[in-house]
């Protein structure tokens, strides 16, 4: 949908001023894109001046003007705006964001995909847009898309795609109600719902996305998995479509394995490989199989088309970097992901020493101790350093587990890591980054900038 000043007005209400040399086109002045941060504005954008933007920086609306941006949208003090400009001045900055992203949505004339569960779901984003190829827009990949609301990816709808992929967040039910009635999902996909108790879950519910799958139209679909038992789920209704290792999902997946860097498996008699190492992109890749289904792509396009997918950095990602191999896994908290990047970590037999970098893993002692143990068991690190508030409890359950503590060592913040790591890796380390946050990690692959082809581990049946 086209917006112009007047439109923008009559949908979030409000006061609405026009400088005193008002803009070119007066009410009718058509507007670029809707932004929540400073960073994005360009020329002729608007902002939306939430609750963290203004808190922020008091001068927001100056700066914003200064930057390009042709109107300003707040709930503080009214803002006078600049000449050429507009400012609007709304009661609830929520609720006219929500208004406006209600509109976004209803008048976007292609299919909305919301991705949905408690894990997996920008590794799932990025397959499906890869499956349906370039007449997709994507408003999960902005930077801050792992926290972003709804609304603001709503916002980002491209009238002129065919298809638009969203994240769905939130866990409780009221919170996924009042998501899946904003976004109006015309293919919901749900992936890893059973990790939504812990493992705990039978699969004849979804838990809270259950309701998510009901509010699909008729002629959309809801694509949920991995269910080990479809039968369970019938009551959903004929939009639902499952997959798994059942031979009785729609698509049922057979002969995985873990190659160096490659993830292949049959679905239907079509092999697919996926440039990825861990066996956790197997639900992202079949989520996005059944998707591409749906949209009336030919299987052996599908196929192709995953091997072609672009995974987002930091998730189990191998980087060599010359004297010292790393393994980023800091841009995902998916516990398949970690036990995935301990497992590679585990495959490096020609490494001098693994040494685990760690921060933020839960701080509850049993936790502390299980992740111990998934170190020293599973990846035999033989150096752990700990950041962040669990570091010491860390450090405490992985000397109890056997670890010697000389070959521990706790870094209170990013610029004591920092500043220590270079003491403390060795030419030939392997080094696993988890848990720290994405500045951090950086930070550390600036220290040891050399870069080679990454050195991948064995073959792995899955």
């Amino acid at each position: 949908m086209a917006f112009d000043v007047q439109s923008l007005s009559d949908i979030v209400g409000g006061r609405l001023r026009l400088a005193d040399l008002p803009p070119l086109g007066g009410m009718w002045e058509p507007l670029g894109r809707f932004v929540t941060r400073m960073d994005r504005i360009c020329e002729g954008d608007v902002l939306l001046a939430t609750g963290t933007t203004s808190a922020a920086n008091p001068a927001f609306a100056s700066e914003a003007y200064q930057r390009g941006a042709l109107g300003v949208v707040s709930a503080t003090t009214p803002v006078e705006p600049w000449a050429g400009r507009f400012s609007i001045h709304v009661e609830d900055m929520d609720w006219a964001v929500w208004k406006l992203a209600r509109v976004a949505r209803t008048e976007f004339p292609g299919r909305v995909i919301a991705v949905a569960g408690p894990i997996g779901k920008s590794i799932t984003c990025a397959m499906i847009e890869a499956v349906l190829g370039g007449d997709t827009c994507a408003p999960w990949r902005e930077e801050t898309s792992s926290d972003a609301q709804l609304t603001e990816q709503l916002l980002d709808l491209d009238d002129d795609k065919a298809y638009a992929i969203v994240e769905m967040h939130g866990a409780t039910p009221s919170e996924l109600d009042a998501a899946a009635n904003l976004c109006c999902a015309d293919i919901a996909v749900i992936v890893n719902p059973k990790l939504a108790a812990g493992g705990a879950r039978p699969f004849a519910e979804l838990g809270p996305w259950e309701e998510l799958a009901a509010t699909v139209p008729d002629n959309g679909a809801a694509i949920a998995g991995p269910v080990l038992n479809p039968r369970a789920l019938a009551s959903a209704g004929p939009t639902l479509q499952t997959f798994g290792r059942n031979g009785e999902c729609d698509a049922a997946v057979s002969h995985v394995f873990c190659e160096p860097a490659l993830l292949s498996f049959v679905v239907e008699g079509q092999v697919a490989r996926v440039k990825a190492w861990g066996r956790h992109y197997l639900e992202s890749a079949l989520a996005a199989w059944c998707v591409g289904r749906e949209a009336g792509i030919a299987e052996d396009v599908i196929a192709w088309r995953l091997g072609q997918a672009a995974i987002p950095p930091g998730r189990c990602e191998p980087i060599d970097r010359g004297e010292v191999q790393f393994i980023d896994n800091t841009a995902s908290r998916s516990p398949l992901a970690r036990a995935s990047a301990l497992e590679l970590l585990a495959t490096a037999s020609d490494a001098k020493r693994r040494v685990a970098v760690v921060g933020g893993w839960p701080g509850k002692d049993a936790d502390c101790a299980q992740a111990s143990g998934e170190l020293l068991n599973i990846a035999g690190a033989d150096f752990l350093i700990a950041t962040g508030p669990a570091a010491e409890a860390l450090i405490d359950s992985a000397v109890e587990a056997g670890m010697r503590r000389d070959h521990c060592r706790r870094c209170a913040d990013s610029d004591a890591l920092l500043e220590e790591l270079p003491d403390i890796l060795t030419f030939g380390d392997i080094v696993l980054l988890s848990d720290i946050d994405a500045q951090a990690a950086q930070g550390v692959l600036a220290l040891f900038p050399n870069t080679t082809p990454a050195v991948q581990p064995i073959r792995r049946a899955a």
